[in-house]
């Protein structure tokens, strides 16, 4: 049975940097870590919630980007 979807690699590299993002800072040391009186927990919270939604427009936009390079260089060459 083969993949069914193939996955870009850097969807892919986004995807498991986002898991890492998540074990690090949702680890039980850091409910005490407080920076500003505020937890380090909730940073992390704050960073994902911010960073991976612009990462991913970003990656989004560079895919398209490409492919619509790709078809123009494909209809100017018929």
């Amino acid at each position: 049975m083969g993949n069914w979807y193939r996955l870009p690699k850097s969807e892919g590299i986004f995807l498991v940097a986002i898991i890492i993002y998540a074990v690090i800072f949702f680890l039980p040391w850091s409910y005490d870590v407080m920076i500003l009186n505020i937890t380090l927990q909730a940073w992390g919270a704050y960073g994902l919630h911010i960073l991976a939604p612009v990462i991913a427009i970003y990656l989004i936009m560079r895919s398209k980007e490409t492919k619509v390079t790709a078809d123009t260089k494909q209809s100017l060459d018929t």
